[in-house]
């Protein structure tokens, strides 16, 4: 996959019988794919950087050249790379990563073409004959470790359910998305008590209508559902919730709660960012 002149530093990836010499930074994701299945022709950690001699004869190149700083690319047969594709929206949140590389008018969109090849271009004795051959996935180089974390993921068969995506950075309106009754039931009755005053019906009640709700919830619901935690564990019923809103596709606490906050809330926002250090 990579020539011996590679602009790159390389690192030789072998996998079963297929070996090749990738460049270093794409390195783990070409592991990566071959563990997984994925064929692949040809690749580059940043396109710029490997085409920057073109401007020297074709001029006309620039300006393609400056746009593809910063951009990785992998080819693969056309089948695989459409695997490829759905495998990591699969195996991960509907969130801005997935719009970008899902649709063309997204900030950093991916770019990802199949264009038809003469195969007279490699014989020129052969009469024109056009056929699809490759599919070229370009991405941004700031996206290869959350396509790492969804391979990994999608390894493990530890995909995402299907989720409302908010599409607003394409000019769609925000999804507007239902509260389950059994939800609004529960969020009603407000912030769980606290144990050294709450009432046994009470207490009863609100974990006959927490166990009724099944997960995963929707964000919505799970904004809802964090204004009902209490100021201790309330019978181990706050673990319950935290749970039940951590099944959430997409609603995360990424910023640090402000002092004084509730500790459940703090809770959930550790675990988040202990989570995404330790993918």
């Amino acid at each position: 996959m990579a020539e011996s002149t590679n602009t790159h530093p390389v690192r030789t990836v072998r996998v079963g019988e297929r070996t090749a010499d990738i460049d270093e930074m794409l390195a783990p994701l070409v592991e990566a794919l071959w563990r997984n299945g994925f064929e692949t022709f040809t690749s580059c950690q940043d396109a710029g950087e490997s085409n920057a001699g073109w401007t020297d004869t074709l001029p006309h190149m620039d300006v393609y050249v400056q746009s593809r700083k910063g951009w990785a690319f992998i080819d693969f047969p056309i089948q695989d790379g459409l695997r490829f594709l759905s495998a990591i929206a699969q195996a991960g949140p509907r969130d801005a990563f997935y719009v970008r590389m899902t649709h063309w008018a997204a900030p950093h969109a991916w770019d990802v073409t199949v264009k038809p090849m003469d195969l007279a271009m490699f014989d020129e004795t052969l009469p024109s004959s056009f056929a699809l051959r490759l599919l070229q996935v370009c991405f941004p180089a700031s996206d290869l470790p959350e396509i790492l974390r969804r391979l990994d993921r999608y390894e493990a068969g530890e995909l995402v359910p299907p989720a409302p995506t908010d599409w607003t950075t394409v000019g769609r309106p925000r999804p507007v998305t239902a509260v389950r009754v059994e939800v609004r039931a529960f969020a009603d009755l407000g912030p769980l008590p606290a144990e050294e005053t709450a009432e046994q019906d009470d207490i009863e009640e609100r974990e006959r209508r927490l166990h009724q709700i099944a997960g995963p919830v929707t964000d919505d619901e799970a904004r809802l559902l964090i204004d009902c935690f209490g100021v201790d564990s309330c019978y181990g019923l706050s673990w319950t919730l935290l749970h039940l809103v951590e099944t959430a596709p997409t609603f995360r606490i990424d910023a640090k709660p402000p002092a004084g906050a509730n500790e459940w809330v703090v809770r959930l926002w550790l675990r988040n960012r202990n989570a995404v250090h330790e993918a």
